[in-house]
């Protein structure tokens, strides 16, 4: 009967679990998390933007990393930096200042403001740039002169969202700098000339993202792209490198989690499913019990009691009270030191007060325990009486503890 009982739970969770590989086999789910990947498939990826560079005639398009950086940043080559952010104190900007400086062209696309370059180009030109941040927007419209694109950020469940993230150009000095994108006739992408070469800056990342591309959106990738000069390209995997690590040899951007690059591929993903489901019906099916069922065995009898009715016993039959009360005091100081914190060496009336904070009970009852126990100890004797008024003031006292 158990074995019936057990091989219909493996044929259904096996259904389950074929059901849920077609349905995910099927589903056509992408991920909205802004993960900027050259080669990533999801709606923030950039597969299709490195998938049109490669198509332009006469350029080659390349990967810049740690393990190529330094021969990788020369005059004759462009530099398109996409990502959320740029990683600070790279121990690499001044060999990108350099080729910058010589001739090369560098596109930088981010959210936040590149601070190191931006920095470094206010302290070497003399001027400032200043910032604000535009109204909450849930769309925006990019456009220069010859064309106007609506651009929607979208959250990770590929919901509209508001976003403040579109930084508009306040001040800036026009001897300096070129814009070359609006947003409500703010700048929001420029160009300034540096030595030989130039840098290019806008902070709308989105504009080269898979969801935008392929969504005929080509005109403000297209429009910035056609400011890079050089024979050849480098896609940046260094300078957005979440790791900030200069020993860091990022492979595949990807693989920095090996579990998340799993999860990110659905074909992947199921099948790290299915093994998981195999695994705990392999666990679940070999757990039968296989041997004889094992005898209760009775628990261990606590003697404890009997030891405290033997000592209690002793105690009345010598009827030696004082000893008795020198128990139950020394327990009492204890229960105060242990619960409290205090110091019973000294009672005093700064005692009493922190005792009466700390356990709730009425100072008038703390100070006749004390006076007590000072008064019995003083005597050397203690009566039947006697014993029972302390013990009582005791066990009041803690039962209206907090």
């Amino acid at each position: 009967m158990r074995d019936n009982l057990v091989n219909i739970i493996i044929a259904v969770f096996l259904g389950i679990v074929a059901l849920l590989f077609v349905m995910n086999a099927l589903s056509n789910t992408h991920h909205w998390t802004e993960s900027y990947y050259w080669e990533g498939e999801n709606p923030y990826d950039l597969k299709i933007y490195k998938e049109w560079l490669e198509t332009i005639n006469e350029k080659s398009v390349e990967y810049v990393d740690v393990r190529n950086a330094d021969r990788a940043f020369d005059s004759t080559s462009a530099y398109v930096i996409i990502g959320n952010h740029i990683a600070e104190s790279n121990k690499q900007l001044p060999k990108f200042f350099s080729a910058v400086n010589k001739g090369a062209t560098a596109l930088i696309a981010t959210y936040s403001n590149p601070s190191d370059i931006l920095d470094s180009l206010e302290a070497e030109m003399g001027y400032e740039l200043y910032y604000f941040s535009n109204e909450r927007l849930s769309r925006y419209t990019v456009s220069n002169e010859s064309y106007s694109e609506i651009f929607v950020k979208y959250d990770k469940f590929g919901d509209p969202v508001l976003s403040n993230e579109v930084r508009i150009l306040q001040d800036y000095n026009v001897d300096y700098l070129s814009p070359l994108l609006y947003v409500d006739e703010g700048p929001i992408a420029f160009k300034i000339p540096y030595g030989k070469g130039k840098f290019i800056f806008i902070n709308t990342p989105i504009a080269f993202s898979n969801y935008y591309l392929a969504n005929k959106k080509f005109q403000t990738a297209k429009f910035l792209t056609n400011e890079l000069a050089g024979e050849k390209i480098y896609l940046d995997r260094y300078f957005t490198n979440l790791y900030k690590n200069e020993e860091f040899i990022d492979t595949d951007q990807n693989s920095s989690n090996p579990l998340s690059f799993v999860l990110s591929n659905k074909h992947l993903s199921t099948a790290w499913y299915v093994f998981l489901a195999t695994a705990i019906i392999y666990l679940f099916y070999v757990s039968k019990r296989k041997q004889r069922v094992i005898p209760v065995i009775p628990d261990k009898e606590n003697r404890t009691l009997n030891h405290v009715k033997l000592v209690g016993e002793l105690y009345f039959q010598k009827a030696d009270s004082y000893v008795i009360f020198q128990k139950l005091y020394k327990v009492f100081y204890e229960h105060i030191r242990s619960r409290y914190n205090l110091n019973t060496s000294k009672i005093d009336d700064d005692f009493i007060k922190k005792l009466t904070m700390k356990s709730g009970v009425d100072s008038t009852l703390i100070e006749s325990i004390f006076q007590k126990i000072e008064n019995l100890n003083y005597k050397k004797s203690v009566t039947d009486n006697e014993l029972i008024d302390i013990y009582n003031l005791i066990q009041t006292f803690y039962k209206k503890e907090l």
